[in-house]
């Protein structure tokens, strides 16, 4: 039984979720993990970081649950498949924890935000959704992961998520010299200068179109659409659409990157017009 009140701890668990999201840390990735609660024993162990936990499993016959939000620190998580293949290494923080019972059965339910994650852990880890994983929890040593594998990779034309202090940088590599990149974003008409070197996370993921499709008409037609609807049009609401259309088309993680569709593209609208 998982017990993040006690680290290192690992489980084996279903993933049920494995979404892209651009925010303050740069490209990281929201994962909902499941398992079942056999007993009170481990209700017990869950108790220790759930508060109510094995009040709500000792109930039986009857539905309850209790939940924590938020108040676990950043720890160093290592992912395994089925078949205990590695999968990756990455910083994780947990963001809700939650048992649901109904009568003798309970079910521990953990949301978790992954980061640090480099393009082909980050493709593996989402082509094992709706499996289970082995994920082990350790207490964070060191920093985060560095960019070091990105510094050393050809970025042009790829899709790169940075953070800049506050800001959150995501748009396509125009240019690049060594560990410096020009960044064409759609917030702004000039490029944007990025060091991998010094900011604190920063992805790049490939991406491509169906044979016959124009990535730059997609691009333009979704502009356009969010400037007759008078709302900001962003390539992290492109990164937003394509973990939540992940789940039902799993064909959008291409190869070693991402593929962008009509229908990717008619997502990140809906985002952009409700935020």
């Amino acid at each position: 039984m998982l017990d993040l009140a006690k680290l290192p701890s690992e489980a084996f668990m279903h993933m049920s979720r494995c979404n892209p999201k651009a925010e303050g840390s740069g490209l990281c990735w929201d994962v909902t993990l499941s398992m079942a609660v056999e007993d009170e024993t481990e209700a017990q162990i869950i108790n220790k970081y759930i508060p109510g936990a094995s009040s709500a499993f000792a109930a039986e016959h009857s539905k309850g649950s209790a939940s924590v939000t938020g108040g676990f620190d950043i720890a160093r998580v290592e992912i395994a498949d089925s078949e205990g293949e590695h999968i990756a290494s990455a910083h994780a923080e947990v963001r809700q924890a939650k048992l649901n019972v109904k009568k003798e059965s309970g079910t521990l339910i953990i949301s978790v935000r992954v980061y640090g994650l480099v393009e082909d852990a980050a493709m593996s880890l989402a082509y094992n959704l709706d499996t289970h994983i082995n994920i082990k929890f350790s207490e964070q040593s060191g920093s985060a992961p560095s960019p070091t594998e990105e510094i050393d990779k050809n970025c042009v034309g790829r899709l790169l998520t940075a953070s800049l202090g506050d800001q959150v940088i995501c748009g396509i590599v125009a240019e690049q010299a060594g560990s410096v990149v020009n960044v064409a974003t759609l917030e702004s008409d000039d490029y944007v200068t990025v060091d991998m070197s010094v900011v604190s996370n920063v992805s790049t993921i490939r991406i491509e179109v169906k044979a016959g499709s124009d990535l730059r008409e997609m691009l333009l037609k979704y502009i356009d659409r969010c400037d007759s609807a008078n709302v900001k049009s962003s390539w992290t609401h492109v990164v937003q659409a394509v973990g939540e259309l992940f789940v039902e088309d799993n064909t959008l993680m291409h190869g070693d990157g991402w593929l962008l569709t009509d229908a990717v593209f008619d997502h990140a609208f809906s985002i952009a017009s409700v935020n």
